[in-house]
């Protein structure tokens, strides 16, 4: 793609699939999606009905895609069954669809591109969408390729070490998990394989019993520091002169991923096929399995809201509240330009 938000190639298609269903994210999540596919950034939006039973987040998704003028939505409900192998293993595994569809469908080229992404990527920095859909698509491995994701353990490495200015949290945070009791070695963490292949054993790396994703008070405090000035956090990471792509070895939570098809396929059919049901930790071994790093693309930034013990933390509905202006600035600059505005005009200190 160039600039103007055309692609490298029209033979290129990039498939952009949501895992969706709850209606007070989605709706923050669909103002970027209706620009994507405003803009050609992306050919078709996926959204997987995994709303299991909610009622009102179903019928909130169904009205969407009827209501919506853009084409290029479609819409993936469950099926009540599934006429697979080892049927009794994974009938009650709500995701199989999914991986099965991606993994099977002719329709897609191994060229063409998949993005999957959680229903609560609730800020995606749109200007730097393109590049990353660039490298993927230039990439020649077989790797799986991650945004810098915030409210995340492996982005908050990586956010650590370029964003300096007023991060008190971010090294409140470091020091918690790098001094007694968890002595947590990142950067070996970073780099070194599994010693052994268990799904068991594919833990965080900051471990189950006090990771990152148990606290409420750490995903604030990581929305709280982009959320300050986002658009100073986001000239850190681009003036920083580490590396910008960010080879990882080990379980990250898999908020958001991409890879060409050809890579996808063969990653889904040794999941579905060997490593069944468990996605991310099996994502998380990938590159024991197979040595092909997890590759991290450090300008490329969204913003995950939350996992499920977090929301214990009533602050949390106050991000949201923030992601949600923050949406709604973008979709109104960009309604009255029709292109990709910069990223100062949508920061919360203008």
């Amino acid at each position: 793609m160039n600039n103007s938000g055309t692609k490298v190639s029209k033979d290129i298609n990039v498939y952009y699939a949501i895992f969706a269903g709850r209606k007070d994210v989605m709706h923050i999540h669909f103002q970027y999606t209706n620009i994507m596919l405003q803009l050609g950034l992306v050919t078709e939006v996926h959204v997987w009905d995994f709303t299991n039973g909610n009622t009102a987040d179903y019928d909130y998704l169904t009205s969407f895609i009827r209501d919506t003028t853009l084409h290029g939505y479609r819409l993936f409900e469950k099926p009540s069954s599934q006429t697979i192998a080892n049927q009794a293993q994974r009938a009650s595994y709500l995701w199989y669809s999914f991986y099965e569809h991606y993994m099977n469908n002719k329709k897609y080229r191994r060229e063409d591109i998949l993005i999957k992404a959680d229903d609560d990527i609730v800020y995606i920095h749109m200007s730097s969408f393109q590049a990353f859909v660039e490298r993927v698509w230039n990439s020649n491995g077989s790797n799986v390729h991650f945004p810098n994701i915030i409210n995340n353990d492996v982005g908050f490495v990586v956010q650590y070490d370029r964003v300096a200015y007023g991060a008190s949290e971010l090294r409140k945070w470091m020091a918690y998990y790098t001094d007694d009791p968890h002595q947590f070695k990142f950067k070996r963490l970073f780099k070194d394989f599994y010693d052994k292949f268990e799904l068991s054993s594919v833990s965080p790396i900051t471990s189950w019993k006090d990771g990152v994703y148990t606290r409420g008070d750490f995903g604030y405090d990581m929305h709280r520091v982009f959320l300050r000035n986002p658009s100073r956090y986001l000239h850190q990471l681009h003036i920083s002169k580490l590396p910008r792509l960010v080879p990882f070895n080990k379980r990250i939570s898999i908020n958001m991923y991409a890879a060409k098809f050809d890579v996808i396929r063969a990653v889904y059919k040794l999941f579905l096929e060997e490593h069944c049901c468990e996605d991310e930790g099996f994502l998380g071994a990938y590159p024991t399995l197979t040595h092909n790093s997890h590759i991290i693309h450090v300008e490329f930034v969204v913003s995950h809201l939350a996992f499920g013990p977090q929301y214990n933390d009533q602050r949390i509905g106050q991000v949201r509240s923030e992601y949600e202006d923050i949406a709604a600035l973008f979709t109104e600059e960009y309604g009255r330009r029709k292109s990709l505005v910069s990223y100062n005009l949508l920061s919360t200190n203008n």
